[in-house]
């Protein structure tokens, strides 16, 4: 999962963008050879150029889209997608606040003194969480049920 410029963008299955303003998908790219995007480990997100979006999960799959449209540009198999080379990875914003705890049941945030300042649970945990991501007057996660969360701090304008 990676946050720029309003967008966050979550690879699961497929490529999505959805708008932080209001959660609303902006585009969906599926793979062209019908086999959904699978992981078994950390993916790298970030752009090629001036309007693409790249994400490369090294030996799995490697997908470019339009960033506008979410039109496939290029997609890769295994062996072709063993290279980050031509992205600019999204920097990764590390929520504010509060540390974080993501995994499979429950996500906990703690204060600076260590104290429960929320939690969320989850019932049905099926993929692994990724990490938390700040973005401006909140953090969006992901549970390992596959929900994507926006949750703003109080007092926060976003």
């Amino acid at each position: 999962m990676a946050v720029d410029d309003g967008v966050v963008y979550i690879a699961g299955g497929c490529l999505h963008a959805f708008r932080l303003s209001d959660g609303a998908l902006v585009w969906r790219a599926e793979p062209p050879d019908g086999n959904g995007l699978v992981g078994s480990g950390w993916v790298i997100m970030g752009t090629r150029g001036v309007d693409e979006i790249r994400a490369l999960a090294p030996s799995e799959y490697d997908i470019t889209v339009k960033r506008s449209t979410g039109q496939v540009v290029d997609y890769g198999l295994k062996e072709s997608s063993s290279s980050s080379a031509g992205i600019e990875p999204f920097p990764h914003s590390e929520p504010e606040r509060f540390l974080i705890e993501a995994g499979l049941e429950e996500i906990v945030a703690r204060g600076q003194d260590g104290s429960i300042a929320w939690k969320v649970l989850v019932d049905e945990p099926m993929i692994d969480e990724l990490p938390p991501v700040g973005v401006p007057g909140g953090v969006v996660l992901t549970t390992s049920s596959g929900h994507v969360l926006k949750l703003g701090y109080l007092g926060a304008h976003s």
